[in-house]
């Protein structure tokens, strides 16, 4: 038998010729709980069946009857239905199934009775609970040519009820009169990820009714997963408030200013400029907390949980009960869906195993069962993995290393060549284009035809906020920007960078020279 035992049913039509059978199909389709309808058993023709527990009722007419078999592997008692709500032929009993404690009705409606829908409104308000056996409910939703009566309540009752059924398109009963499907498996919808959503067809018993058997869902072996990653802060630029940003702004710029005469007067421009804007971003931009988003869903999913949220919205905000069944189902769909997604991620991931590629396959193994190597960590000092600290000191020496020019690079014809070419610039009676005076109109010019989204640099300052700058503040860029020129310095904090070290492509991670540096520099 399976790890997991599946749950089927099986109308019998008789159960003295049909032992053999049935204990056939409980073990060639691991079958752990067997709903069993028509058994024809009274007090003194008990069923019996080895390694199974079976609990019976027996009908007032003899053509009848009904039992549940569960394996010895599945702890379970007797369970009894309050009066209101029993039936002639409901025999139930709670089981230890999934690590779940779930109530278990084997039923049996026969042709012209009805199918009561409080029945199952009492089992779907039980949870969990799955309802199985012969409804004699026919629909068209089901896969069946045919509705009936039975059909029309059962389909009622699942878009009514937290229930679901389990999909069965092929025909379950044939016989002279033709082919339907009326045996079901039905279950509350906190089952939905113990059973797959589609029911099969077992062995037959000898019988005009073929058995179905819900197939257990797959273990849920965890992924591989990424080391999580510490929650961060983070501005929510979408709750700016813009005007109240502007005007401080506004109010700490409006002011006159005196000529930038000395670079130490430019350097303190600069700093001051910038504690502005960082000021009014601090005052009106608000922070959020942030962690790293799980691997995307397929889009399809995607789809369904965002619709599922908004029903829920549209739910708390209504309390229709309408609504509610639309999002209990989604809500049933949407889990079926992620199982599904997940359990194929499973055996893609298993596929790829292979005992040839022995590294690979160790390595993945031991993730896959939890057995984790120890951690490669990037510069790394022998087996001691180094700080954030450390690893910087180790990144700048690197970085200081590979950057330094030597001097037979160059040699002394060529620098006298360009020594001559700087000086011959300097005085120059007409100057180049590129130290002509810098307007406030090309500063917005330049800034509107700056590049969206860019990453901002050590100060935070985005090109969202360069865009939304006053008339004050561009003017005092342009004094900066002309001190620059004319003063041949570029101020020091224009050269602070926040570098961000990316590892080279199948490069040992434990070096610094398998990284590349990207340097993220003031956006003004």
């Amino acid at each position: 038998m399976a790890s997991t035992p599946n749950v089927g049913t099986v109308n019998v039509r008789s159960w003295g010729n049909k032992k053999e059978l049935v204990c056939n199909l409980l073990a060639s389709e691991s079958v752990g709980i067997l709903a069993i309808q028509e058994t024809l058993s009274t007090p003194h023709r008990q069923m019996k069946i080895p390694q199974y527990q079976t609990y019976q009722k027996h009908s007032e007419q003899r053509s009848w009857g009904v039992a549940l078999a569960i394996s010895h592997r599945l702890p379970s008692r007797p369970l009894a239905i309050p009066p209101e709500h029993a039936l002639q032929n409901v025999v139930a009993a709670t089981v230890i199934w999934q690590g779940k404690t779930v109530n278990i009705y084997s039923i049996c409606i026969r042709p012209h009775d009805r199918l009561p829908i409080s029945f199952l409104r009492y089992a779907s308000q039980n949870p969990p609970a799955i309802v199985v056996g012969d409804l004699n409910a026919r629909h068209a939703d089901f896969g069946d040519h045919a509705t009936n009566t039975n059909g029309r309540n059962l389909q009622l009752a699942l878009d009514t009820y937290p229930i679901l059924r389990l999909g069965c398109t092929e025909p379950t009963l044939i016989n002279h009169n033709g082919h339907s499907i009326i045996d079901h498996i039905i279950l509350t919808e906190d089952l939905v990820d113990d059973l797959l959503p589609d029911a099969t067809i077992g062995a037959p018993v000898a019988s005009d009714h073929l058995p179905v058997v819900g197939k257990a869902a797959l273990p849920r072996f965890p992924l591989p997963e990424a080391e999580p990653c510490q929650m961060g802060r983070m501005r929510a630029w979408s709750y700016a408030k813009w005007d109240e940003l502007v005007a401080q702004v506004q109010r700490a710029t409006d002011r006159r200013q005196e000529p930038i005469a000395t670079t130490q007067e430019l350097e303190h421009r600069v700093s001051e400029l910038t504690d502005i804007v960082e000021t009014a971003i601090e005052a009106n931009v608000p922070t959020r907390n942030f962690t790293p988003r799980p691997p995307a869903l397929p889009p399809d999913i995607m789809h369904l949980v965002r619709e599922k949220r908004r029903l829920y919205r549209t739910l708390k905000r209504t309390n229709d009960p309408v609504i509610r069944t639309t999002w209990n189902r989604l809500v049933a769909i949407t889990r079926r869906k992620i199982r599904e997604h997940r359990e194929k991620e499973w055996r893609n991931i298993t596929a790829t195993l292979d005992y040839r590629d022995g590294k690979k396959f160790w390595n993945l193994l031991n993730r896959l069962t939890g057995r984790k190597a120890a951690p490669k960590y990037p510069l790394q000092a022998g087996i001691k993995p180094l700080t954030d600290a450390e690893k910087s000191e180790v990144f700048a020496s690197a970085l200081l290393e590979s950057s330094r020019l030597e001097d037979q690079l160059f040699d002394e014809p060529f620098r006298e060549a360009v020594t001559e070419e700087i000086n011959n610039l300097r005085l120059a009676d007409s100057h180049p284009p590129v130290n002509e005076p810098i307007t406030a109109e090309e500063i917005a010019e330049t800034i509107a035809g700056q590049k969206k989204n860019s990453a901002p640099g050590k100060d935070g300052i985005s090109e969202t906020i360069i865009r939304k700058l006053p008339e004050s503040a561009i003017e005092w860029l342009r004094q900066i920007y002309n001190a620059c020129l004319t003063q041949g310095h570029f101020p020091r904090p224009w050269k602070a960078a926040t570098v961000l070290m990316f590892g080279k492509p199948g490069k040992d991670p434990t070096l610094p020279s398998s990284y590349r540096p990207i340097s993220l520099l003031p956006v003004i």
